[in-house]
């Protein structure tokens, strides 16, 4: 058996390094700048550490953030957090105060280290905190120590998420243990070694660097990054290292630089030099071997998932090897290489790279989903799935391959990137290059080259082209080849491929070093809402950096630094800087001072739900509730008191309307009296538990006089636990589902407040209901809707076709009743359930068990987003079709991807008003609605009221047509529940519930009741 093939008890690693306090305690144990920390001053310094944080509440299972620039107190923090048990969460003091908020919100930290120079920072962000180098003369008796399990969470890392929202990586302390001593081992470090430490601490390779040579009782030497980027300052601190590790970028410049100055003799005290999270070609190996004359030269490979290092290959000196390599499991760790089958692989033969063992990480820290589709099991035992693909050699060292995004379809044939690049490398003249793919203007994907030539050999991109041609297939050859005279790099080193990606825009354009006017302004919001820098007017915005999240944030600065009113879907349709520029330029001409009319028009959404309501000739109107219980009732005189304030605040609420020349007239109204307010006491005695038969309560229905208003109401039932329940119901022309839910938490803050006769503090009204229908009348009269929804209404016209001849319910009975489903995801109040993950197992339930491989889902968007900073109450909804085809080759993680695409897709488009989709087809126009497959919705029910209030969801049941089914995702705060419905069909009952089953189990949810 191997040392990977079983599991090794290793010490906790505070334990493993104070021990040398002991044996050696005036050693050097860490140098910074001038500075000198012996092991016995690192004990103090940490003993007392440890002591504040035990007096202040943290030990085992505790969140301890530690907001450090470099030095000393990195080791210090982090080894006191270990002393006491805790969980060690770094975070980047170079990042925005934006991205800190939100980790530590996600993980909410009993306390943060810091220093001082960053006191006004973390007041400012609300941060309890200890600044760790005010403490640097404290001793305290005594050892400060607490036990912690093996199993027991050690640290959390943030490591980047698809969908820009980072994923926080949990490991224990036995993965901490073994992450930083078997690959100490393994490399060889031992207490005469000196080991530099560059990495920022924010990411887990940061751990061996600064405790690898600690553990084996040697030292560490921690460099200033910034500093670092001087080559000679930077071969002068590696010269004083015996272990050095570097980013492969700045690795290779510093070689090539030593080499160029002819320094050798500066490494002759470097024994050992090795370097990970990018790939060289084995020609800069060999350039390593002969800067570093006297050192071991290896390649080592990790993820943070299982917190840095797990392979590693030293270079023989004599060798004809042409190929990199990441060698064979270090310690621990296991090794799977599975091809796309899950078999294992043969010799020569690639496949992707699954570890196991004690060092993979718990979880993804409350993302389950996540956590679900990246750790698998194979044979029993916990694997983590890389997404990196290696191919396996006879001596059973790997050879690494990329990504798995290193194989795309180009014009439907799978091509590798990296045989492309090999290509392109072996031309004489070429000394660097990257390959990139990238979608075209109709969706295909095309190969992009970026090349550097060697300065002296004359290479031209005309005859490397050619060359090319020679030797690939036409499919294979870039579709642009771009000379460089230097790669761009990120900030920690790597090749930024983000930033050559946008090279392919500006290929045929030459840079604009200065912006106009507008272009700068804008180009400085894209930096406030990411961190996004545009080089370029034509530089697309998601291109160079940003995102889903990034988009919202960029969208709300635009509405409120420039005055005009922009909405996510206008980034997505206008992602470039000049686009953005004619944008803001349209929307000024367009708008004009907000209309403070009496009267307005109607939105389209509520011309829709108006003659709808008028045509079904309903016995009640279409409303959204929400329901509120008091342990001691509620009096009727303050009810209407508070009634009457929200529709004095909520204009809406208190607006007549009628039909008027194919539109609505909104009129508004005086805030009606207490006498005129709706409110009804429901005779006799309720319950609210499921069980509770005849006597639960169910939605009291209301027809509102749309004429004459207003257009809230309440009822209160008795319970028969001696509270009472109001239920609070807007008519959905007045107001969506979200508004209701400010409604609500207003009501509360107003009723208590008159309860109590206290003051009151409301967030103002910024914007008022009736801008946004002025915002809309101005774009429609625009022409800014016409052409998008005519593409739309045209594809589903095609789809009408298809769902026509094959409906997904084909055996209605008489359209008599509604068959019903339920499934609870999660006692949990939040789980990590999206629409993309909703449409994404719904359309692949469906697939399965209706043989339909394309789909039209309508999903609810809100148009505007209501916070408690900027209330927002009105009818902002707005139905989209997502278009969902479903491919049975698929495997289902790229068929989220597929739906995700999809998504974002329809949200470019997601303020085109549903009815001018309608309005655009006349077939549609005949059906008077979207063909649907399903319906998918999401209703929130966990809003947190005033002490002495809670919030319940009394069931209700959504219209469905014929053919359709309705998927409502409802979240409270008992957990997350979904329920399916749809018109009674044939075994109606039976197949929904396999359906529903079958969703729940792809949801990122721990399977519950059904």
């Amino acid at each position: 058996m191997t040392v990977s093939e079983c599991q090794v008890k290793h010490p906790r690693i505070d334990d493993a390094i104070l021990k040398y306090s002991d044996l050696t305690p005036n050693n050097t144990a860490i140098r910074f700048e001038n500075g000198v920390v012996t092991f016995a001053d690192l004990y103090k310094r940490v003993n007392a550490l440890a002591f504040y944080l035990y007096t202040t509440g943290v030990g085992p299972g505790k969140f301890v953030t530690v907001l450090l620039d470099p030095s000393e107190d990195v080791v210090v923090a982090m080894l006191a957090i270990f002393r006491v048990g805790a969980i060690y969460t770094p975070l980047d003091p170079l990042h925005p105060d934006s991205q800190i908020v939100d980790r530590a919100q996600e993980i909410l930290p009993s306390i943060t280290i810091t220093q001082s120079r960053h006191r006004e920072r973390v007041e400012a962000l609300d941060l309890p905190s200890v600044f760790v180098d005010e403490m640097k003369d404290v001793e305290v008796p005594g050892v400060w120590r607490l036990d912690s399990q093996q199993s027991d969470p050690a640290c959390v890392f943030f490591t980047s998420g698809s969908t820009g929202k980072a994923k926080g990586v949990l490991g224990s302390y036995e993965a901490l243990s073994a992450a930083i001593i078997e690959p100490s081992e393994y490399l060889g470090v031992s207490s005469s070694d000196t080991l530099n430490s560059i990495a920022r601490y924010a990411w887990s390779i940061s751990m061996l660097e600064l405790l690898g040579a600690l553990v084996q009782g040697g030292s560490t030497l921690i460099l200033d990054r910034q500093k670092a980027l001087d080559l000679d300052w930077l071969s002068n601190m590696a010269g004083e290292c015996t272990a050095f590790h570097c980013p492969p970028a700045l690795l290779k410049n510093l070689a090539e630089y030593i080499d160029r100055e002819k320094k050798y003799e500066i490494f002759f005290r470097v024994k050992l030099v090795w370097y990970g999270g990018d790939v060289f070609d084995y020609a800069a190996i060999d350039l390593l071997q002969k800067v570093f004359p006297n050192a071991r030269v290896a390649t080592a490979y990790g993820t943070t998932e299982i917190f840095g290092l797990s392979h590693c290959y030293f270079y023989p000196r004599q060798n004809d090897l042409k190929k990199v390599l990441i060698g064979k499991p270090v310690g621990s760790i296991k090794q799977k290489i599975l091809d796309e089958k899950g078999a294992e692989i043969s010799v020569d033969d690639v496949g992707e790279i699954y570890m196991g063992g004690p060092r993979v990480a718990l979880e993804y820290y409350g993302n389950p989903m996540a956590t679900k589709n990246k750790f698998v099991f194979l044979n029993g035992e916990r694997y983590f799935a890389t997404g990196d693909f290696a191919r396996l050699d006879q001596d059973g060292n790997l050879e690494y391959l990329q990504r798995t995004d290193d194989q795309v379809k180009v014009r439907g044939i799978r091509v590798s990137l990296g045989e492309v690049n090999d290509y392109i490398k072996e031309y004489v003249t070429v000394k660097e290059s990257v390959v990139l793919t990238k979608e075209n203007s109709a969706g295909t994907n095309e190969i992009h080259a970026f090349i550097v030539f060697w300065p002296s050999a004359g290479g031209r991109v005309s005859d490397l082209r050619k060359y090319l041609y020679s030797v690939l297939p036409d499919y294979m050859v870039p579709a642009t080849l771009t000379e460089l005279d230097t790669f761009p790099y990120t900030e920690n080193f790597k090749i930024n491929r983000k930033a050559l990606i946008s090279e392919v825009l500006q290929k045929s354009n030459s840079v604009i070093a200065h912006f106009s006017h507008p272009a700068s302004i804008i180009a400085g919001l894209w930096v406030q809402a990411g961190n996004v820098v545009a080089s370029s007017e034509r530089d697309n915005f998601f291109e160079v950096g940003g995102n889903s999240i990034s988009a919202i944030a960029l969208a709300s600065l635009m509405s409120s630094e420039l005055g005009v009113r922009v909405q996510v879907a206008d980034i997505y349709r206008n992602p470039s800087l000049e686009l953005q520029v004619e944008l803001v330029s349209k929307e000024n001409t367009l708008q004009g001072k907000p209309s403070h009319e009496e009267e307005v028009r109607g939105s389209f959404a509520q011309v829709g739900l108006f003659f709808r309501e008028i045509f079904d000739k309903r016995d009640s109107s279409i409303t959204c509730t929400r329901y509120i219980i008091r342990d001691e009732g509620f009096d009727d005189d303050l009810v209407r008191k508070s009634l009457a304030a929200l529709m004095e605040r909520y204009k809406t609420l208190r607006t007549t309307i009628k039909p008027s020349k194919g539109s609505l007239k909104l009129s508004l109204t005086e805030t009606p009296s207490t006498e005129e307010v709706l409110l009804e006491r429901v005779a006799g005695v309720w319950c609210v538990s499921e069980d509770a038969g005849a006597n639960r309560i169910v939605k009291r229905d209301y027809k509102f006089n749309l004429a004459n208003g207003p257009l809230l109401a309440a009822f209160c039932f008795r319970l028969d636990s001696g509270a009472e329940l109001m239920q609070l119901s807007a008519h959905h022309i007045a107001a969506d589902d979200n508004s209701t839910g400010r409604i609500a938490k207003d009501f509360v803050k107003i009723y208590d407040a008159l309860s109590r006769s206290s003051g009151l503090e409301l967030s103002p009204i910024k914007n008022e209901y009736s801008e946004f229908l002025e915002d809309q009348r101005k774009r429609f009269e625009a022409g800014l809707y016409d052409g998008r929804a005519k593409i739309i209404g045209e594809r589903l016209i095609e789809h009408l076709s298809n769902s026509t001849a094959d409906p997904l319910i084909s055996a209605v009975e008489n359209g008599a009743g509604v068959v019903s489903v339920s499934f609870r995801l999660s006692d949990k109040k939040n789980c990590a359930v999206t629409f993309v993950d909703v449409v994404a197992s719904m359309s692949w339930a469906l697939h399965g068990n209706f043989s339909r491989n394309k789909f039209v889902f309508c999903v609810h968007v809100a148009l505007r987003k209501d916070t408690d900073q900027d209330p927002q109450v009105g009818m902002f909804v707005n139905l989209v079709p997502v278009f969902i085809s479903v491919s049975p080759d698929l495997a289902y993680c790229a068929h989220v991807k597929q739906v995700r695409q999809a998504f974002e897709e329809a949200m470019s488009d997601s303020d085109v008003p549903y009815e001018l989709i309608i309005r655009s087809q006349e077939d549609l126009r005949r059906l008077g609605r979207f063909p649907f497959d399903g319906f998918i919705n999401e209703l929130r029910f966990d809003d947190e009221y005033l002490p002495g209030y809670k919030s319940v969801v009394i069931p209700r049941t959504l219209s469905t047509d014929t053919g359709e089914i309705s998927l409502s995702v409802i979240r409270s705060n008992s957990g997350v529940e979904l329920k399916l419905e749809s018109p009674s069909f044939q075994k109606g009952k039976e197949v929904l519930s396999k359906v529903i089953t079958e969703i729940a189990e792809k949801l990122p949810a721990q399977a519950a009741d059904a």
